[in-house]
């Protein structure tokens, strides 16, 4: 009776931790999804006409995105501008543009703001701290050290971790759905965490600090 008792209250606490948070909605008995829900997301591709640099612009377009769904109103183009050369030859790499996000919050982005963009690793309570924030991130792949293609995290389904007292210890992920700006890609696509996982060489996340 007693253990009863417990594993009733923590899914009280748990229902109401989820009730007032609007990311985070169950999906079934036992299931869940955590995700950028609290508002639409603004999801574009690549821009129309660029032909060349196609991996920088795909960086840009998910930089843009997470930007804009903070309360930001930046393009791919502006974003592009931060990095040196030119947005039509850019130099660097991804990676510099991903931390170029991190010096500047520039007027014309639509409001004053500080931007926070920092790795981090690739684990399921990060991705679920983040999207319960109503974060989305962003997801590298090629391998360590050497950006490919950029994905954005937009939701995460998973199940909760019981041990034997009842008590919760933690979640068990079991999909991603990822959005795809690049040309003619599926723009947005569920995958299993297994093949997540082996997917994602870097993962990073982006936090927009409005300025009162």
């Amino acid at each position: 009776m007693k253990r009863y008792l417990i594993i009733l209250s923590l899914c009280l606490a748990t229902q109401i931790t989820f009730a007032q948070n609007k990311n985070i909605v169950r999906t079934g008995e036992k299931t869940y999804s955590v995700g950028a829900y609290g508002h639409p997301f603004g999801f574009e591709r690549i821009i129309p006409g660029v032909s060349q640099n196609l991996l920088f612009w795909d960086w840009a377009s998910c930089i843009a995105m997470c930007l804009n769904y903070g309360g930001l109103n930046v393009s791919q183009e502006q974003v592009m501008s931060l990095v040196n050369g030119t947005p039509e030859e850019p130099q660097g790499s991804p990676q510099d543009l991903m931390f170029a996000i991190n010096k500047t919050t520039p007027t014309a982005w639509g409001k004053s703001s500080k931007v926070y963009c920092n790795t981090a690793s690739v684990d399921a309570d990060v991705l679920f701290d983040e999207l319960s924030a109503d974060r989305p991130l962003i997801v590298g792949t090629g391998s360590v050290g050497v950006e490919g293609r950029a994905y954005i995290v937009t939701a995460m389904t998973y199940n909760i971790k019981f041990n034997a007292d009842g008590r919760q210890t933690g979640i068990n992920p079991t999909t991603v759905t990822l959005r795809d700006p690049w040309p003619s890609a599926l723009a947005n696509r569920t995958i299993l965490w297994s093949d997540f996982v082996i997917l994602t060489a870097s993962l990073y996340t982006i936090k927009v600090e409005l300025k009162k």
